[in-house]
């Protein structure tokens, strides 16, 4: 571009480009020379132009204040945004934990004991990391304040004192199974002792009398009564060992052997009456 050359009435004339004249408006393009301005005209030519023949107007107050509103309407639309992924991010864990927390109070002693303990772990595991996630996520939250938290708080805290509770029923069930089986065992035991008696006893009713009459009758009366004796040795056990398996029978909960235990209850106890009374009739005769 050749060199400007200041023309009639104060205007700036570029032979080759453009023509400045006062009052004229352009684009500024660049102005990083001091010197001299990089311009575009209003038919779209583009010129070096000395600076001094420019005066940059006052910024436009229409421009400046539809700019503070976009600027405020976007700031707007971001805050709501983030608001609203907030409580996005608080409403998952609340589903979830309220999933969990519906689960676990759902179990009963009997579906508990069905359960792969690998599983109900799990599922503790994850109504934990629901729990503590919306916690965190909530605090912020829109859709929960600090009486949604606590009541949260309060029923996080009741279904975990659910499976505590399940967690150790099943731990004094595991020890109570096996008292069940040891108490059939002692049952077993009496009856068979029983049994014993019985049979003596019987025996001696059948078995006649042949050279001393009244010296066998005396005899036999003798060892009936070391007999009748042991009969309420095993009645006291039998007693005993009734009183406890009745207890566990009571249990609310039934034990996979109770129908077991409950027979062989009913079996040996109606055993001990008949011996017993075998014994007695022996006797008083």
């Amino acid at each position: 571009m050749g060199q400007f050359h200041r023309g009639s009435a104060g205007e700036w004339i570029a032979p080759t480009d453009i023509t400045v004249n006062k009052g004229d408006e352009y684009i500024l393009l660049n102005n990083s020379q001091p010197k001299k301005w990089k311009v575009v005209t209003t038919s779209g030519n583009e010129a070096l132009v000395p600076s001094v023949c420019f005066i940059v107007p006052p910024s436009n107050k229409e421009a400046l204040d539809a700019i503070s509103r976009l600027e405020s309407s976007h700031q707007t639309i971001v805050n709501m945004w983030h608001q609203l992924h907030t409580n996005m991010q608080s409403l998952l864990p609340w589903l979830c934990l309220h999933r969990d927390m519906q689960q676990v109070r759902s179990w009963t002693l009997l579906m508990f004991r069905s359960l792969n303990p690998e599983d109900y772990k799990q599922i503790l595991s994850n109504l934990e990391r629901h729990y503590q996630e919306f916690m965190r996520q909530s605090q912020d939250s829109q859709m929960f304040g600090a009486d949604d938290r606590i009541q949260l708080e309060r029923e996080y805290k009741l279904t975990t004192q659910h499976y505590e509770k399940l967690l150790q029923s099943l731990e004094r069930g595991e020890q109570d199974e096996v008292s069940c089986k040891q108490y059939v065992t002692q049952l077993k035991d009496i009856r068979l002792q029983l049994e014993s008696c019985e049979k003596r006893t019987i025996n001696k009713i059948r078995q006649p009398l042949v050279k001393d009459p009244l010296g066998e009758c005396k005899q036999r009366l003798s060892e009936q009564q070391k007999i009748h004796l042991e009969l309420e040795g095993i009645q006291k056990n039998l007693n005993t060992v009734t009183e406890k398996t009745e207890k566990v029978l009571a249990m609310p909960e039934q034990l996979s052997s109770a129908p077991t235990l409950r027979s062989e209850l009913d079996l040996t106890s109606q055993k001990m009456d008949r011996v017993y009374s075998l014994s007695t009739i022996y006797l008083e005769k």
